[in-house]
């Protein structure tokens, strides 16, 4: 047994190049306790009964701070009963939806229409894509509803505020849990409603400091790199680069070691070491500007 791999990513080590390649390109779950903290807020949505105030959340923070990971992971613990475990009814605990580009009410109920698979046509008058969402909803049994990158929903002051009406009505009349997601700009947009801003209990997902937190952080996200040999980075020196170049921001870290690991897998090597983090050409992301 290799101590320095998870047990999927070891089970890899006699599989072909491209397997692990592929395996390094997809999405894992890494658990850390801020993350864990949200999860179980989410779960207590999901278990509230329903009344006439449902209680909701705001998951803030920046771009590529970890928001869609942790959403997609409770998607992932609440997904829909089968038909019979649902004794025959539709069954979707957990829905998630991405905010309109932009600030429209007739988007929204489009969004949610089409990811309940239900046909509409878009062209017609908001009220008709309204009853049909708020039905689907209903019909699904949906508990939480999921809105990612909220912060879309920022426009003209008019629209701004006939959408988050709208949000406010799903929640009213079905007795729903709404979750937004989004960047700091998704705190103002709900602060302009004060019936809003009381009732999304707002969470952030900051940005990492260098700490110990941050180096288990890196341990954890190394043990998915299927390589045989133990990786040599894992000092003050390395972590404090790789904090560096990340800004703090979860995506980013995952992302650098991610290519590291791409590159010792098409080099041949055995080991991450320093000189796969040193050789890596990566702009920080207050410098893609």
């Amino acid at each position: 047994m290799r101590k320095h791999l998870a047990a999927e990513a070891e089970l890899l080590l006699e599989a072909s190049l491209e397997d692990r390649i592929q395996y390094i390109q997809s999405d894992h779950w890494v658990q850390y306790p801020r993350a864990e903290l949200i999860l179980n807020q989410l779960a207590g949505l999901a278990q509230c009964p329903r009344r006439e105030r449902m209680p909701c959340l705001s998951i803030i923070g920046d771009s590529n701070s970890g928001k869609t990971s942790v959403v997609s992971e409770f998607q992932r613990r609440n997904p829909p009963l089968t038909a019979e475990q649902a004794e025959g009814e539709l069954h979707i605990p957990v829905l998630r939806i991405q905010a309109p580009p932009k600030a429209d009410e007739g988007r929204l109920y489009t969004e949610i229409l089409t990811r309940l698979n239900r046909p509409h046509n878009p062209r017609h008058n908001i009220g008709t894509n309204e009853a049909m969402a708020h039905k689907m909803l209903s019909y699904a049994n949906v508990r939480v509803l999921i809105v990612d990158e909220m912060h879309h929903l920022l426009g003209t002051r008019e629209k701004q505020r006939e959408v988050l009406n709208a949000v406010k009505r799903l929640s009213n009349s079905l007795s729903l849990s709404i979750v937004g997601v989004g960047t700091y700009e998704l705190s103002r947009a709900l602060a302009s409603d004060p019936q809003l801003a009381n009732r999304f209990e707002p969470v952030e997902l900051p940005r990492w400091p260098l700490n110990k937190q941050y180096g288990s952080l890196l341990i954890a996200l190394l043990k998915l790199i299927p390589l045989p040999d133990a990786p040599s980075l894992l000092n003050k020196d390395s972590a404090a680069k790789l904090h560096q170049l990340s800004e703090g921001l979860l995506g980013e870290t995952v992302e650098i070691v991610r290519r590291m690991g791409l590159k010792a897998l098409q080099s041949g090597h055995t080991a991450l070491t320093s000189d796969h983090l040193q050789e890596l050409s990566w702009v920080p992301p207050s410098r893609r500007q």
